[in-house]
């Protein structure tokens, strides 16, 4: 009780100090001000929007969503599940194709050595031919298995990105030759000892091993044969300069090397920039633009009209050139870096069996809906304003639903090729959607759209997530605006707490005070403890001043809306919110980053013992750390810092919608968020680094002689 005792004393002290009141002026002129610089964006509306005046009827909007080309219609959000079933069908077919393959291949590999093992056991005596004509027959079944699965992919090549071209190559052409020619010679003999000779003279598996490997990476095949056509076309060209003073002859191996550089160079650009915008391919930007240069470069020494027969010196100092550098060898190796994307078959299936079980289901129901609506003659022609804006509410499902699906398998897919590199190594990427990438806010993203979905409910039924860029619903809200001010005003009541914590102590010490304190039957740790708690009480009732002050500010000037706010809480959990509770959540979060900076100031006071020592250190302190947090708060590693993550509320999902604008008050106030590492940690972290704090403290102060 002694310590409450104290905190008390101490609390009253601190409102007797003439500071407190001209920090209650302070945060009232923060407000006022807040009101001039507060200007966030309006945040993205979900409903469907149509020009309305007095001629408009339900049948006016129903036949502008089902027949117009552009805006909220109905083949503007088709298009956004057709680009959802793409997405799926390439995964799915490609997948298919490669388990298909894969079995195959292990099929046949399983018979050759069936067919050894009987070759080797009739050698020595131990069974008759009938096993090895046996396991021959069993070969070549295989083999014509295996032939099928490798053509399977000409079927396919509607569903597989860059397919069409690989079907050109003479790799294709070859492996179906080779397969067929196989197939045909074991059919027709019938001496197994020939079959055996042919077999280990020619080195069949070899070649096999090959023909799955380059059918399986097609993309990285076609490339690679590309790339060999080059360089053997490079060649020739400089042997032909060297050779032969003909320039015809050299300009038709120039134009030759032009054509496969080109065909090279599209290719690369068509599994990278694909007309579905889905991933095919990731390859690192330093690599890309190396390779964009080198080949830029390599044209450059090409080019010439094809009807222009350049001299032969042209030609000489063109194949001095590619002999002299390593540039067309830098070009290839930029490309070759490619990574090629595949998807396990769980996962497709998991895609697949969701997007049919929920939002084909949720889909047909709104179009039901629709088709309700309009059967019904009446409401169809009313132009009454409730009727409109069922209609919109109705087509405004179908728009919700068809953005979330097509952002949904975007975000699925992202987390499931992206999970398990870095952010940072993330961001060095080029490929499929990854400017400003953030692993966690794309969890934030699926957990928010599976929450609407699985409970069919729709974004235009919630409010978003307070940020100091953006208004949670779709104008400015009272809430908002307190949320904006309590930012700014946690910087300056953390400032005056700082102050505040240091003249407790320090002054005492500086003034002799605290050898009267020491007579006193009080413990050396509760004077400090109650003098931390006075502080923290302090800067609670201010805290708590402002968010009332301004809420009721906000109320008169923007008004409340009430509606309940969709949060996701960790990336993993998320659930609607009613907006008053999501503050008071807010407040608290606050005065826990507060209460940090009191025991920081606390250790830094006790440690430096005079105020003006103190006041330096603590105030150099606070600017180093609120500068480091601007700067490098975007650093997953910096999360790991004990005052990297102390704003808790980022977890509750509005952290990424910060610095939309780039408003600079935004920027100082809300520092990057990375969500590299958990909620929990990130508590841990802190509360653990103010227990260090604290010990400190209360050794050095104990130990202290006055």
């Amino acid at each position: 009780m002694s310590t409450f005792r104290f905190t008390r004393a101490e609390f009253i002290k601190i409102f007797k100090k003439p500071s407190a009141y001209i920090m209650a002026v302070f945060l009232l002129a923060c407000i006022v001000v807040s009101y001039f610089i507060y200007t966030p964006q309006t945040r993205t509306t979900y409903l469907a929007t149509y020009e309305i005046n007095n001629d408009t009827s339900v049948a006016t909007i129903y036949n502008q969503y089902n027949t117009s080309s552009s805006g909220d219609v109905r083949v503007v959000y088709e298009s956004n599940f057709i680009s959802a079933e793409n997405i799926i069908d390439f995964y799915k077919h490609n997948t298919d194709r490669i388990e298909q393959l894969k079995d195959s291949y292990t099929n046949l590999t399983i018979r050759y050595n069936n067919m050894n093992k009987a070759s080797q056991d009739f050698q020595n005596n131990l069974t008759d031919d009938t096993l090895l004509r046996k396991t021959i027959r069993e070969y070549t079944d295989a083999l014509y298995l295996f032939r099928t699965n490798v053509q399977s992919i000409s079927t396919l090549q509607f569903y597989l990105v860059g397919a069409t071209e690989f079907l050109d190559t003479d790799f294709y052409s070859n492996a179906l030759t080779f397969l067929d020619d196989l197939y045909t010679y074991l059919d027709t003999t019938t001496d197994y000892d020939i079959v055996l000779d042919y077999f280990e003279l020619n080195e069949l598996n070899t070649t096999i091993d090959n023909i799955f490997t380059g059918i399986r990476d097609y993309q990285k095949t076609t490339i690679n044969e590309t790339v060999t056509k080059i360089t053997d076309y490079k060649d020739t060209l400089v042997n032909y300069v060297n050779i032969n003073t003909e320039p015809n002859i050299c300009n038709e191996q120039r134009l030759i090397l032009v054509e496969q550089l080109r065909l090279l160079s599209a290719y690369a650009d068509l599994l990278i920039e694909n007309e579905y915008s889905y991933p095919v391919v990731l390859i690192e930007k330093e690599k890309l633009d190396e390779f964009n240069q080198n080949y830029n470069a390599i044209m450059t020494t090409l080019k010439s009209d094809a009807d222009k027969v350049l001299s032969t010196s042209d030609y000489k100092l063109m194949a001095q050139t590619f002999t002299n550098t390593t540039i067309l060898e830098d070009m290839i190796s930029s490309l070759q870096s490619i990574e090629y994307l595949s998807m396990d078959k769980d996962k497709v299936t998991q895609l697949e069996n969701y997007y049919n079980d929920k939002i084909v289901v949720l889909n047909n129901k709104i179009v039901n809906e629709l088709n309700k609506l309009k059967n019904d003659i009446e409401f169809f022609n009313s132009k009454n304003s409730q009727d409109i804006e069922k209609i919109i509410t109705t087509i405004s499902k179908q728009k919700n639903l068809s953005v979330n699906t097509k952002d949904l398998i975007n975000a699925e897919i992202n987390d499931y090729f992206l999970k398990d590199i870095p952010n940072d190594d993330i961001s060095k990427l080029y490929g499929y959607d990854l400017v400003s990438f953030n692993k966690y806010e794309n969890e934030e993203k699926i957990t928010k759209i599976r929450y609407l979905i699985d409970n069919e409910k729709y974004g235009f039924e919630y409010n978003e997530v307070f940020s100091n860029d953006y208004t949670s619903g779709t104008k400015e809200s009272a809430f908002d605006f307190t949320f904006f001010v309590m930012s700014l005003s946690t910087v300056f009541v953390t400032m005056f707490a700082i102050f505040m914590i240091s003249n407790l102590i320090a002054t005492e010490n500086d003034n002799g005070t605290i050898k009267m304190i020491l007579t006193r039957p009080y413990k050396r740790y509760k004077i400090i403890t109650g003098k931390m708690l006075a502080t923290l009480f302090f800067a609670c009732v201010f805290m708590l001043f402002t968010m009332i002050v301004t809420f009721c500010a906000g109320w008169g000037l923007y008004g409340v809306d009430m509606t309940n706010i969709l949060a996701v809480f960790s990336a993993n959990s998320a659930f609607a919110i009613n907006p008053l509770l999501l503050l008071f959540i807010y407040l608290i979060c606050c005065i826990l980053k507060i209460a940090f900076f009191i025991v920081l100031a606390t250790m830094i006071t006790v440690l430096c013992k005079s105020f003006p020592l103190s006041i330096i250190v603590n105030f150099i302190t606070y600017a180093v750390i609120f500068i480091l947090n601007i700067l490098l708060g975007g650093y997953g590693w910096y999360a790991f810092v004990p005052f990297g993550e102390l704003m808790l509320f980022n977890y509750f999902g509005g952290a990424f919608r910060v610095f939309g604008n780039k408003n600079f008050i935004s920027m100082l106030v809300s520092s990057p968020f990375v969500g590299q590492v958990a909620w929990w940690l990130s508590l841990t972290i802190s509360f653990v680094s103010m227990v260090i704090m604290l010990a400190v403290t209360y050794r050095t102060f104990n130990k202290r002689d006055f």
